[in-house]
């Protein structure tokens, strides 16, 4: 960080070959008990195991932080609505599945408040964690206090191995529907496709 660069800079160090060559007779009144470790990494010793593929996420969410505080119920409910589409379509792109629904809300003292669903079996459709946003929004949001930002999370991930259910001809439609909407927009750019009530 620029904290740690300029103080290393105040003892003349520049660059990694001069941090080899300081020693950690040099580093540690400037460093304390992070010189060895930094040395270490600048000599190119290091214990930890190269990752050569990105560790597969824990959970998908995102957050938006309105520009002014609100009160209005509908307006949360519809942004609480976008922003699950546009994490089941993160999830759906990533192969995955998910089993519970978090929605959180930010209320303008700060305060944090949150409300989960699991669902009895992992999906990625917008159709079926949709109904469960007003619920949720209810739960989350019980102080009649604005809002300044709300957040959405969806765990309990699964690979998305799901074989339609041949006894819902609706499943399967759901599914089709949303790969339709999640290639148009990816074509298209957001918003290309959407349902009418985020119009």
């Amino acid at each position: 960080g620029p904290v740690l660069v300029q103080r290393l800079q105040r003892i003349g160090l520049t660059s990694i070959g001069d941090m080899v060559l300081s020693g950690p007779d040099i580093l540690y009144p400037v460093l304390g008990k992070q010189s060895q470790s930094l040395l270490n990494l600048a000599r190119g010793e290091e214990e930890e195991p190269v990752l050569t593929e990105k560790p597969k996420p824990k959970s998908f969410g995102g957050q938006e932080t309105f520009a002014d505080e609100t009160g209005s119920e509908s307006f949360v409910q519809q942004a609480f609505k976008a922003l699950l589409i546009k994490q089941l379509r993160r999830l759906r792109k990533a192969h995955q599945c998910a089993r519970t629904l978090t929605l959180g809300v930010r209320y303008t003292d700060r305060e944090v408040c949150q409300a989960s669903h699991s669902l009895p079996d992992p999906s990625n459709l917008d159709p079926v964690f949709s109904p469960h946003v007003r619920i949720l929004s209810k739960r989350a949001w019980q102080r009649r206090v604005k809002l300044n930002q709300i957040r959405v999370q969806l765990s309990n991930l699964y690979p998305d191995w799901m074989q339609g259910d041949l006894f819902d001809p609706g499943q399967l439609q759901q599914r089709e529907l949303c790969r339709i909407s999640d290639s148009l927009n990816a074509e298209f750019g957001k918003g290309a496709l959407m349902p009418a009530s985020q119009l």
